[in-house]
């Protein structure tokens, strides 16, 4: 075992060793139809279609990713966010390494739902110094100019929660949206560049 596999082990990383990749789990949460899925097979060269396809319980995508000398293999667990996959939601954040949030900007924002969801996280993820949690907000649907009903005076609410409640976890902000990419590149790769660079710096 390579050094570096021993770090990840140390560090909680919980990786799998496939022919040499070092393969890690990130989780996409958030409401039912914000965009999680859509999103996700923006960022991974599926394209936008305008279906909506409920995700049944959880959804994974494995992405091979280059950073540097490391060959990783990301695992993106895209977890349903209707209330009657809440349950089951807890096994699926188990082992997870970071993740992404996604609000819906053409929804009336409820700081206290956002809340909801990151104490639900927090029930089965322990962010420390070791070990820090990284996640990507994602305030999506940034297209939609003429519906939204979160403007930039809203997601500075959002930061306020984040920096007030939840100082545990590293966290990073970010406008998207699934029909035109934009944006939506920039947050997958700083939450899986964040957690390999994190590694890294270890060694």
């Amino acid at each position: 075992m390579t050094s570096l596999q021993n770090l990840f082990l140390k560090r909680g990383i919980s990786p799998s060793v496939v022919d040499g990749d070092y393969q890690f789990k990130v989780i996409l949460l958030g409401d039912g139809r914000v965009g999680k899925t859509s999103l996700r097979k923006r960022y991974m060269g599926i394209g936008f279609t305008q279906e909506y396809l409920q995700t049944i319980g959880v959804d994974m995508a494995y992405l091979p990713y280059q950073y540097e000398e490391f060959n990783c293999s990301v695992v993106i667990w895209d977890i349903a966010g209707q209330d009657e996959f809440r349950l089951a939601r807890q096994m699926y954040y188990a082992g997870s390494n970071a993740a992404l949030f996604v609000f819906d900007m053409t929804r009336d924002l409820d700081l206290d739902k956002i809340q909801w969801w990151m104490d639900d996280l927090l029930k089965k993820v322990s962010p420390s110094e070791k070990r820090p949690f990284f996640l990507a907000v994602l305030a999506n649907k940034m297209d939609l100019v003429a519906e939204h009903k979160v403007d930039d005076a809203g997601i500075e609410k959002v930061k306020e929660l984040f920096a007030t409640k939840y100082p545990m976890i590293t966290v990073n902000f970010f406008k998207t949206s699934a029909l035109t990419g934009d944006g939506v590149d920039d947050a997958f790769t700083w939450v899986i560049e964040e957690t390999v660079s994190f590694i890294q710096n270890q060694i």
